[in-house]
């Protein structure tokens, strides 16, 4: 049996779980496919009220797989050919957090879970693999 790619799930996708279950996301995690890298972490930082928070979350996403990637010069200068290229196709509201969590899920042979539609689209132009959720 092929073993599951593993799902690289976008922060917007955390914060709506965490405001209301997604059942499908739920049923991902017990399968063990879904993954966070350390970006995502420090995407929630800014928005706990107190270091309980931090905490928890830090908790919860040492549960989970993490891939992550020590960018080397070669890393610095493919991300910046991505920034232009979405450019060149008119998206210009790709942040460097979004722009290195799609270039981790790719290097890493994952997919991306996302409902952010312009990251969707950049997905897309940069050849991103996205997991199609219902």
């Amino acid at each position: 049996m092929e073993e599951e790619s593993l799902i690289m799930v976008d922060s917007c996708v955390w914060i709506e779980h965490f405001e209301k279950k997604i059942p499908e996301l739920q049923q991902l995690m017990e399968k063990k496919n879904v993954a966070v890298c350390g970006i995502i972490l420090l995407e929630f930082i800014p928005f706990l009220r107190d270091d309980k928070e931090l905490d928890w979350i830090q908790y919860f996403f040492r549960q989970l797989k993490r891939i992550d990637k020590n960018l080397e010069d070669s890393d610095w200068e493919n991300l910046i050919f991505d920034q232009q290229k979405l450019i060149h196709h008119g998206i210009n509201r790709i942040g460097i957090p979004d722009l290195l969590i799609m270039y981790i899920t790719k290097l890493q042979n994952a997919r991306l879970y996302t409902i952010d539609k312009t990251m969707k689209k950049a997905a897309h132009i940069l050849h991103v693999p996205l997991y199609e959720h219902s």
